[in-house]
């Protein structure tokens, strides 16, 4: 893997990208992309960063998709 290292298997795969500090924020952007229903924009940065913090702590994805959408950013819809 470009950049991160070489792996073999997923066992791996998953330790190099838990090591690299990719996956939380990766996973944590595209749950809330397909909440939204729409890329996030810089509106939704602050959303981001909390729910992405809090992925970095339990490594969950339940919890993440609860985070997502009790989220204040969440609530109030954006006009596009």
């Amino acid at each position: 893997m470009v950049g991160v290292g070489t792996f073999k298997g997923p066992g791996e795969l998953g330790e190099l990208l838990l090591q690299s500090g990719l996956l939380e924020p990766c996973a944590a952007r595209e749950a809330y992309h397909m909440a939204i229903g729409r890329l996030p924009g810089m509106a939704d940065t602050a959303t981001l960063v909390a729910v992405t913090q809090r992925f970095q702590e339990h490594h969950r994805f339940d919890p993440l998709l609860v985070d997502i959408v009790t989220h204040e950013g969440f609530a109030h819809r954006r006009e596009e």
